[in-house]
């Protein structure tokens, strides 16, 4: 059985297949398949590098959901059932660890970005960072370290990069903009700013989100699906 951690996982090529019903994600050998439930709305998170699997289905009234470790042979691993508002709140809570929410009246802003999808999309394939082939997309993480690195020594490229895959949206309009996430960047930052109920926002900086991912607190079901896919 292979090993896996976070720290190790970013390989120089990473291909998402997608010729048949499930999706696949293959690096350094490995795979990570995210498979669509065959009864009803759903899926499971599987590996070749462990025993476990992670399963989630949907129905009118709840969340159905299981944590399976066939190396303990308990297949009954954090089952769970739970109606659809409590999934959206615990998902909820989750993102609010990692972005503390705070009232919008203390937030200094004019603009904030909403992320352009088909200008980011068409950028990278432009830089060879991504390829879509009759398989699949493949990402290059070698050539997005070099993109990376020369977006770093050169600021005015960075910040014309970043006009291009955001659209301006004033902030006092961001609850009728319809998006949920928005963007800020700075000289030395990105801040990825999250909409919340009652006036608040949550705020929190791109890289130190990225980082703390698989620390966030107050989801069972997320702490299921990083146990699932880890060899703790």
């Amino acid at each position: 059985m292979n090993t896996f951690n976070f720290e190790d996982a970013i390989a120089d090529t990473i291909h998402v297949d997608t010729t048949g019903e499930d999706t696949k994600i293959r690096f350094d050998g490995q795979t990570l398949g995210f498979v669509p439930s065959s009864n009803g709305p759903g899926y499971s998170i599987t590996n070749d590098w462990n025993n476990r699997h992670f399963t989630i289905g949907f129905d009118e009234n709840s969340v159905l959901y299981h944590l399976t470790r066939e190396d303990d042979d308990d297949r009954r691993s954090g089952k769970g059932d739970m109606k659809r508002d409590e999934f959206v709140a615990e998902l909820y809570g989750y993102v609010r660890f990692l972005a503390h929410p705070i009232h919008e009246d203390y937030v200094d802003l004019e603009l904030v970005g909403s992320f352009n999808v088909e200008a980011a999309r068409e950028y990278l394939k432009e830089k060879g960072v991504i390829e879509y082939t009759d398989t699949g997309l493949t990402v290059d993480n070698s050539q997005k370290d070099d993109l990376a690195e020369e977006l770093r020594n050169n600021p005015s490229d960075s910040g014309e990069l970043l006009s291009k895959m955001l659209d301006p949206v004033p902030f006092d309009e961001i609850r009728e903009s319809g998006e949920i996430i928005f963007v800020y960047p700075s000289y030395d930052r990105v801040d990825l700013i999250f909409l919340y109920p009652n006036e608040h926002v949550g705020v929190v900086e791109a890289g130190e989100l990225s980082n703390r991912l698989a620390e966030g607190g107050g989801s069972q079901i997320m702490d299921h699906v990083f146990r699932s896919i880890t060899s703790d």
